[in-house]
């Protein structure tokens, strides 16, 4: 093979070997960004717990969570309803953000009370992740500061 064509092939190599570097920023410019913001989402999560808004909560909890909303839902309007017990609590307070892998994790307050949402993107908005939130510590835990 002649050496015109075979430094032709390499840098013919090179160059498709760099396409997908070159096409990295218009494929991060068609990825739909999320519409929603993490902070928003808890705040409107928050109303629509004060209001007992079930779809209201549906549309901003993951899909997973979406079946365990049901059964707190039909466990009643008893005092101790985790929807009871939300719809009475002070505001919500979001305090500080930060992304933690592909998730933002949410410090939010009632009162003197601290805790860690999770949120996930999912159909590009951010939703509250109730089974990873749950794992993080629980609302009665006394918080680093105290």
């Amino acid at each position: 093979m002649p050496l015109r064509t075979l430094v032709g092939c390499c840098v013919l190599r090179r160059q498709v070997a760099l396409l997908p570097l070159a096409l990295l920023p218009l494929a991060l410019l068609l990825t739909p960004a999320c519409q929603s913001r993490p902070e928003t989402t808890c705040l409107a999560l928050d109303t629509a717990l004060h209001r007992r808004d079930l779809d209201a909560v549906h549309h901003l909890v993951s899909k997973a969570s979406q079946a365990a909303i049901d059964v707190l839902w039909r466990a009643g309007e008893s005092e101790k309803s985790p929807f009871h017990l939300a719809s009475t609590a002070p505001k919500l307070e979001v305090r500080s953000m930060r992304s933690q892998g592909l998730r933002q994790v949410v410090t939010v307050a009632q009162g003197k009370t601290e805790r860690e949402w999770v949120l996930v993107e999912e159909d590009g908005e951010w939703r509250v992740d109730l089974f990873e939130t749950a794992l993080r510590r629980p609302w009665n835990s006394p918080t680093s500061g105290n």
